[in-house]
């Protein structure tokens, strides 16, 4: 647990349902895109936890306070059991953990763009066998 006193950028934030928790990604550009977990009312500390690669560009939480979700520039989404976990609650299991995804999060106009250069380099192909 960390004391605010280094000043860091906060980009985009969101407060728990239970108004207990306040949620918020540090958009300073030379740092890796944290999420940071502070108590509320706010009392100066919070939790820092490394994802991103990029700063975050949407966080919400599920309605039922379960879930943390945070997409980023990177095109990453990070999902976070945010669930109050008792003291004699048992660890989830290796093999019951998400495992990270393969897919990665694009635009639709970067699909089209991709599109076109692939019909493109179609063209030619057919062009160069004529």
């Amino acid at each position: 647990e960390r004391n605010a006193d280094v000043i860091a950028t906060l980009g985009q934030l969101v407060l728990s349902h239970s108004a207990k928790t306040l949620f918020a990604a540090v958009a300073e550009p030379d740092m890796p895109g944290p999420m940071r977990c502070y108590k509320f009312p706010l009392d100066g500390s919070y939790k820092e936890f490394s994802c991103h690669s990029a700063p975050a560009t949407r966080i919400r939480i599920t309605s039922d306070d379960q879930y943390l979700l945070s997409c980023s520039e990177d095109g990453s989404l990070f999902v976070f059991d945010i669930r109050k976990k008792d003291r004699g609650t048992v660890k989830r299991e290796k093999e019951s953990m998400l495992h990270p995804a393969d897919e990665i999060l694009v635009t639709r106009a970067f699909l089209d763009e991709k599109q076109v250069q692939l019909q493109e380099l179609e063209r030619q192909v057919e062009e160069f066998k004529n």
